[in-house]
């Protein structure tokens, strides 16, 4: 790889000498699995071209590969637990707790039970069976209906603190990498299996 400044200062790459100016600077790639950004190899410091040690060019990879992780982790997120759904489930959270005390249910109460359910595994219907049976939601069909929804809502966060458990562990494999390559990733938190 081939790399060079134009008159505006401007870094610029050819992968062949014969692309390049005769002033190009030579990087040696070839001790790289997959060519790293130009970025990473090289620095321009005083409008000069600053080729980056080893240890630099696994420091800046690290940092290009957690802003990565944090976008993908974020997308992934986003594709199974939108915004605006976030948002809702927030409403939804404070209108259902606010309905259960008025209906003479201790929010907190519920909370436990919710969180039991999810964190032992328990399937989304028999959680909500448990629910149904333990708040006796049959005699009242809006207890049963914000019930529901708080279930959806524990089942939905409790797939992104899943998801940022992943994030973390993945993030302190990178961080703590000593050599290239650096480990791959795949976030693999399946989505909540709700109704």
């Amino acid at each position: 790889m081939y790399v060079w400044l134009d008159s505006n200062g401007k870094l610029n790459v050819a992968l062949s000498q014969s692309l390049a100016p005769s002033n190009a600077i030579f990087i040696d790639t070839s001790a790289y699995n997959s060519v790293p950004p130009v970025d990473a190899l090289v620095s321009i410091s005083n409008g000069q071209i600053v080729v980056n040690s080893t240890s630099q060019v696994l420091q800046n990879l690290k940092q290009l590969a957690l802003q990565q992780l944090s976008q993908s982790t974020m997308s992934y997120i986003y594709q199974y637990y939108p915004d605006w759904k976030q948002r809702s489930d927030m409403s939804d959270l404070t209108n259902g707790e606010a309905y259960l005390t008025y209906a003479g249910l201790n929010p907190t109460q519920v909370r436990q039970t919710i969180t039991q359910q999810v964190l032992s595994g328990a399937s989304y219907t028999q959680a909500l069976s448990t629910l149904s049976q333990t708040f006796n939601s049959n005699t009242n069909p809006t207890i049963g209906y914000w019930l529901e929804q708080l279930l959806n809502v524990g089942y939905r966060q409790d797939f992104v603190f899943k998801v940022k458990q992943q994030y973390y562990s993945i993030s302190q494999q990178l961080s703590s990498a000593t050599a290239l390559p650096l480990p791959s990733y795949t976030i693999s938190v399946p989505p909540p299996n709700i109704p």
